[in-house]
């Protein structure tokens, strides 16, 4: 489970897992938020996002690995990564569900520490 608006108190995060969920966070955000309606969206999410990623030097897609997070915004969101995903794609990245990080795959079995004892 992602929390709504990234908020994950210490009394949030053990509410979570009492319950069984495992907690995820993001190590980039996109910038999305950030992206007004002038230009194109899908170019400005590209931007926004290189300046996220930029605070990761050195990053290769053999040496580092994100989880991004990124507003649904109407406006941008499905231009914006569309955009982000082609280009990050040639650089070789991978783009998995966190699920799938989890080594999880299947969507009915997602977020519940039962369904992950070999990671406890």
């Amino acid at each position: 489970m992602r929390t709504p608006h990234n908020e994950q108190g210490p009394k949030v995060i053990k509410q979570l897992v009492g319950m069984g969920y495992v907690v995820v966070s993001h190590n980039v955000d996109s910038g999305d938020s950030d992206i007004d309606g002038a230009g194109n969206p899908g170019t400005q999410a590209v931007i926004e996002f290189d300046k996220s990623i930029s605070h990761h030097r050195g990053a290769s897609p053999k040496t580092h690995s994100f989880i991004t997070l990124h507003n649904e915004w109407v406006e941008n969101g499905h231009s914006g990564i569309q955009a982000i995903v082609q280009k990050y794609r040639k650089l070789g990245y991978t783009f998995v569900t966190v699920g799938e990080c989890l080594g999880q795959p299947n969507p009915k079995s997602w977020y519940r520490v039962r369904d992950f004892k070999k990671l406890a």
